[in-house]
């Protein structure tokens, strides 16, 4: 029956596509364009189709790593940024450039003495070094993109690369944090709102507290030993890192970066310096963006 009834179907189909073929026009013709074709727009002056424009936009990418004792190379900056890091070396390593040369598609700067191995006050403006360099950088535009360690090499240190903005942000005042010896914290060159500021918020953990003897740092001397702690002990660094954070939010600063940049011996035990910026003109009370 069903088959019977297809077939029935079939021949009226057939018949009405036969009688209509004579007046049905042709199905239309289109000429769109091949597959790989651009896409185009038409101008409303002309009525006339337009390529649309390649994209224009292009972000840049460049390198700045720390290398044995007392080495920095610096890789994809154009050679304004070069000269402007070379002038920052100089105001802030007190020992000066001792040698410049090109190395390997990087430019190579050899300093005197040894800041990514210090002793002494070296420790401090060695924080200060890496510091000044990426106050540089970002006024230029050229915004850390990531810290991190790509080498399994004994003493290596980590290695920062930045991504360029165009126009660069807005400018930021900068100051930096170590944790020293198992139970020091040094503030370098921070505003006297956050050294009080942070006593304050510490006054339960701390043993005692004193400007160092290096013009702008403080040091706080812990109880124990957090930064070198075993057990139990290890969670009371984190809970640090939980007040320190609050400290720094409060007074408008937020953690720019964490570098590795001390050389730690055979083990690599040395523990990250930490890199704090804010909005210059940021007043208590307005907001605190993360950059």
């Amino acid at each position: 029956m069903f088959d019977r009834l297809k077939g029935e179907f079939h021949r009226q189909d057939d018949a009405s596509s036969t009688a209509g073929s004579s007046t049905r026009p042709p199905p239309p013709a289109y000429d769109g364009p091949p597959p790989n074709a651009r896409p185009t727009s038409t101008s409303k002056e002309t009525n006339r189709p337009y390529e649309r424009p390649e994209p224009t936009f292009r972000t840049n990418f460049g390198s700045v790593s720390l290398h044995m004792g007392d080495r920095i190379r610096l890789m994809g900056l154009p050679p304004e940024i070069t000269a402007a890091i070379r002038s920052t070396l100089q105001q802030t390593w007190p020992n000066g450039i001792q040698d410049e040369r090109g190395y390997h598609g990087s430019v190579e700067f050899k300093l005197r003495g040894y800041p990514w191995s210090p002793t002494g006050d070296d420790a401090i403006h060695a924080r200060r070094v890496t510091r000044g360099i990426m106050a540089t950088l970002y006024s230029h535009g050229w915004v850390l993109y990531i810290s991190t360690d790509i080498s399994r090499k004994p003493g290596d240190k980590d290695n920062l690369f930045f991504r360029h903005q165009d126009p660069p942000p807005a400018p930021r005042e900068w100051f930096s944090c170590t944790f020293s010896k198992g139970d020091r914290i040094r503030l370098i060159d921070a505003p006297e709102s956050v050294v009080q500021d942070m006593i304050r918020t510490l006054q339960g953990y701390i043993q005692t507290h004193r400007p160092y003897h290096v013009s702008g740092t403080y040091e706080i001397k812990l109880n124990g030993s957090p930064f070198a702690a075993s057990g139990g002990e290890t969670m009371v660094s984190r809970v640090l890192c939980l007040e320190l954070f609050e400290v720094l939010e409060r007074n408008g600063f937020t953690l720019y970066a964490s570098i590795d940049q001390k050389y730690g011996g055979q083990h690599g035990t040395e523990t990250d310096s930490w890199q704090m910026s804010r909005p210059v003109g940021w007043s208590p009370g307005a907001p605190v963006y993360h950059q």
